[in-house]
């Protein structure tokens, strides 16, 4: 099974996210740290979001164009937006490049929480939220990052055949998103 990646990019807001998607593709792909190559936006430079979707074009155009083995996995907080309105924007940075639309059978994957990552972190480790409040303020676990192992984890059993719909409309959107990476 790990020969059907040569390399998988992890393009995310922030570290945490990137750690947890990394440990998700590690699990479900079966492959080491050295296939995964880390994309963060920069901290203290501006709007991640804005960032994200600056390099969206970018790593899907560097993936269309290299190794045919090469999956991209982003991660983009919805906030208080939906869901559909950041994968609208991510379709029109491709359009605005001049790129064709992701096609279905493409390993490009869209991780968008809704609120913040954190909001995943809290449900996938028995931490009942929705996605209208902000976690971080209401839920304040004794440390995210701690709880990204066991986070990705159950975000991996989720993306198994069988596995029950997960609570939150966002998760269960990603589902099917990361599960493009094993076609």
């Amino acid at each position: 099974m790990s020969n059907r990646f040569a390399m998988v990019v992890i393009l995310a807001e922030d570290e945490r996210s990137a750690n947890f998607l990394r440990r998700y593709v590690m699990r479900a792909l079966h492959i080491g740290n050295r296939r995964i190559r880390q994309e963060i936006s920069p901290s203290g430079r501006g709007d991640a979001k804005q960032w994200i979707l600056g390099r969206y074009a970018i790593e899907v155009n560097a993936l269309r164009s290299k190794h045919p083995k090469t999956g991209l996995v982003v991660h983009l907080d919805a906030d208080t937006e939906t869901v559909a309105k950041r994968v609208t924007q991510l379709a029109g940075m491709l359009k605005n490049a001049g790129q064709d639309a992701r096609e279905p059978d493409e390993r490009i994957s869209h991780a968008i929480p809704r609120r913040q990552i954190e909001t995943w972190l809290c449900i996938l480790t028995g931490v009942v939220v929705d996605e209208e409040e902000d976690c971080k303020g209401k839920h304040r676990l004794p440390d995210f990052d701690a709880i990204v192992p066991q986070a990705a984890l159950a975000l991996y059993d989720l993306t198994r055949a069988n596995a029950p719909p997960p609570a939150l409309p966002s998760l269960a959107a990603a589902i099917p998103e990361l599960q493009r990476l094993e076609t």
